[in-house]
């Protein structure tokens, strides 16, 4: 059977015709589908076989392409919810186990290509979706964005959740689906444009200013130093420059020479940044020539 044939079946014969044929025939819907993807697509109308209107009725022809009503899909928009729920009231009502605007996928969320299916509401940055296509992505409206620029971004193939997380690599195109929720940095990360009480920028990510670790303050967050000023400290140290340190290390410990906070090192003798700590902290004594506690 070619392309452009379809079977179909009278009482007594059984005929091959091609699907140009102008008139009806009785035959199966299984045969007479056959032509759906012809030039000449036909449908059922009754037991008969007959020449489908342009798009099936269910689209407008534009330059030979079916341009199709809401809720309809293939060539000439002879899918009706892509065969898994009906259309009332002009939308697709999906059959059990069905979701979306055509009812093509049946995971009421996001789906990764490996076939796990995740609550749009309930994903965090911890479990965000990977891999999976953009347009899986944007099931859960602007709530996500999708790194989908793989020579570019090594991370491609990830969605990730606007409100919640880190920050990542993706297109300004993809970053600005957050609605102002996330912000590009120069470098191409996405980043949340509020950090929420009691966090700040540094180098794009949201970081507590309880955080006992030093940081190295990135220029174009330096203003929002003020937020921590409460907790933390400027100083400069001979390797890294200016770093921001927690104030307050805890009873009998000190900055370390790098800013990190450590203890007293049980009598040994270790580089300090902030020499005081050395008597205050430890009950050492601080020796200007080495930098030292001893």
């Amino acid at each position: 059977r070619g392309t452009n044939y379809t079977r179909f079946y009278s009482s007594s014969y059984s005929y091959c015709l091609p699907c140009s044929c102008s008139d009806g025939y009785k035959t199966t819907a299984d045969e007479c589908a056959q032509c759906n993807d012809s030039a000449y697509p036909r449908m059922m109308s009754g037991h008969y076989c007959v020449l489908a209107p342009d798009c099936f009725g269910h689209g407008t022809k534009t330059n030979g392409t079916c341009i199709c009503n809401t809720g309809y899909s293939g060539t000439n928009c002879e899918t009706e919810c892509s065969g898994n729920g009906t259309i009332t009231n002009g939308v697709c009502v999906c059959n059990s186990g069905w979701y979306g605007p055509l009812c093509d996928s049946d995971c009421d969320g996001i789906k990764s290509k490996y076939g796990s299916c995740y609550d749009c509401s309930s994903i965090t940055d911890t479990d965000w979706v990977y891999p999976t296509s953009a347009s899986e992505c944007y099931r859960c409206d602007n709530t996500f964005y999708h790194n989908d620029n793989p020579t570019e971004y090594p991370d491609s193939g990830y969605c990730y959740p606007c409100s919640t997380g880190i920050e990542h690599r993706a297109t300004e195109a993809e970053c600005n689906r957050c609605n102002g929720v996330r912000q590009m940095l120069n470098d191409n990360l996405c980043i949340l444009t509020d950090c929420g009480s009691g966090k700040v920028h540094v180098g794009g990510r949201c970081t507590s200013c309880n955080y006992y670790g030093p940081w190295s303050y990135d220029g174009d967050f330096f203003n929002e130093y003020y937020l921590c000023n409460n907790v933390r400290a400027t100083y400069n140290v001979k390797i890294f420059g200016a770093i921001s340190v927690i104030r307050d290390c805890g009873e009998g410990n000190i900055h370390r020479w790098d800013g990190e906070c450590d203890n007293c090192r049980d009598g040994k003798p270790f580089e300090v940044l902030i020499p005081s700590e050395c008597t205050t902290q430890c009950g050492y004594t601080y020796d200007s020539s080495t930098n030292k506690c001893v």
